[in-house]
């Protein structure tokens, strides 16, 4: 590197607007990276998995009958608002199939742990 004469007052003069160039760079890449952290809104992450018992589904849907909103059973239950629409539109399927079990304390416990609504294949090895 030269050292400074009069002669080199040219180079001098880019060295310093190179400079300036840099700081006003390096300045809007620090305020938009500030700015940025400033504004983002945090993640949660993935909501865990949940899935409804029978009895928990038809609670669900009874309480929708009573005018509860679906974005307040949804936080309730830790659900997602478009589960709670699914169960609404299936509530036919959903409470057909509850129909099927037994209404005595066997029933009600059956369907307070069987989640899902599938049949055996065959039926007469299942009774």
């Amino acid at each position: 590197m030269s050292t400074y004469r009069a002669g080199n007052t040219d180079r001098a003069l880019v060295f310093v607007k190179i400079l300036q160039s840099m700081l006003l760079l390096l300045n809007a890449y620090l305020c938009f990276h500030v700015f940025a952290k400033v504004t983002m809104t945090p993640t949660k992450g993935k909501r865990k998995l949940v899935v409804l018992s029978i009895n928990d589904k038809l609670k669900i849907l009874n309480q929708l009958k009573e005018a509860r909103s679906i974005a307040s059973l949804a936080v309730e239950y830790n659900v997602g608002v478009t589960t709670v629409k699914d169960l609404r539109h299936n509530q036919d399927k959903i409470k057909g199939f509850s129909l099927k079990f037994d209404i005595s304390e066997k029933g009600k416990e059956a369907t307070s742990i069987r989640k899902t609504l599938k049949l055996p294949k065959d039926s007469e090895l299942e009774e």
